[in-house]
């Protein structure tokens, strides 16, 4: 198990910033390489919404599409540069170890661009969305559903910490939360101490496996129970600050999608409030 590639959507946003710099905290200690993607509209979403009757691509029509995509293209741009200046990274386009890191910019085209490279990525990273955007942005859940990859969602305002300090993991026992603990694994062992939460009444309140799993991995780890009440996340989200926590593992959407948003769920809870920043799998 290891990190090694990270990708990092770029669009433009006031979290590309935020999301670049936790990225780097991942990638430094292992000598991943980051890349930062912008994707550009391509032809057939351009033309959605448009009379579908006799429409075909008018040479103006291309040219305008190609305007707008390197106007887009711009801000993401320049954040990455000044960005990868600021940590002095080795501009890398191709496989090959660099101590300390390496980074790329990216542009691809098309709705599944975000999906074909993320399904070649160790991890993404992506800005931790508000409660104004009434639900998960698309490359977080292209990232997560239709990539299946772990995902570090990242506070927009916060300072992001290096993750060697302490690490949370938020148990249920569940299928995501295993899968969430083995893709962080590489950065629980450099952490200087890891402590795993659950809820009290969050599924099963044992313990006791997965510390023996973090063990035998050689990662020293103490439990805590928690009095989850009505809000377990936001009962777990309390406990990570008093922690001090640097980075809160968990799984993500272990119930369904719909059911998360119709009745509320932790995941959905967590991806609202937190101001820490969140690793999750599903």
């Amino acid at each position: 198990m290891s990190i090694r590639t990270i990708l990092v959507p770029l669009d433009g946003g006031p979290g590309d910033r935020s999301a670049l710099d936790a990225a780097v905290q991942v990638a430094r200690p292992l000598g991943g390489h980051i890349t930062a993607l912008h994707v550009e509209i391509g032809p057939d979403e351009a033309m959605v919404g448009l009379p579908a009757t006799g429409f075909y691509l008018s040479d103006s029509f291309c040219a305008e599409l190609e305007r707008a995509n390197v106007a887009g293209e711009t801000v993401p741009r320049r954040v990455f540069e000044q960005w990868r200046a600021q940590h002095h990274l080795a501009l890398v386009e191709g496989p090959g170890y660099v101590h300390g890191g390496s980074a790329a910019f990216v542009v691809d085209q098309g709705i599944d661009a975000l999906c074909a490279r993320a399904l070649t990525a160790d991890l993404v990273v992506c800005p931790l969305f508000s409660p104004e955007q009434g639900g998960p942005p698309p490359a977080f859940e292209t990232a997560l559903f239709d990539a299946g990859r772990p995902v570090l969602v990242v506070p927009r305002a916060a300072a992001v910490r290096n993750f060697e300090g302490v690490i949370t993991v938020a148990w249920s026992a569940s299928r995501e939360g295993f899968r969430a603990l083995t893709a962080a694994l590489p950065l629980i062992r450099g952490a200087r101490e890891v402590v795993v939460l659950h809820a009290g009444d969050w599924q099963i309140a044992d313990l006791q496996p997965i510390m023996d799993y973090l063990a035998w991995h050689g990662v020293s780890a103490r439990g805590d129970v928690l009095p989850g009440g009505e809000n377990p996340g936001q009962a777990l989200l309390d406990a990570a600050k008093r922690l001090g926590t640097d980075l809160l593992v968990m799984g993500g959407y272990t119930h369904s999608r719909t059911r998360e948003r119709i009745f509320g769920g932790v995941t959905r809870h967590m991806l609202h409030q937190s101001d820490v920043p969140l690793w999750l799998s599903h």
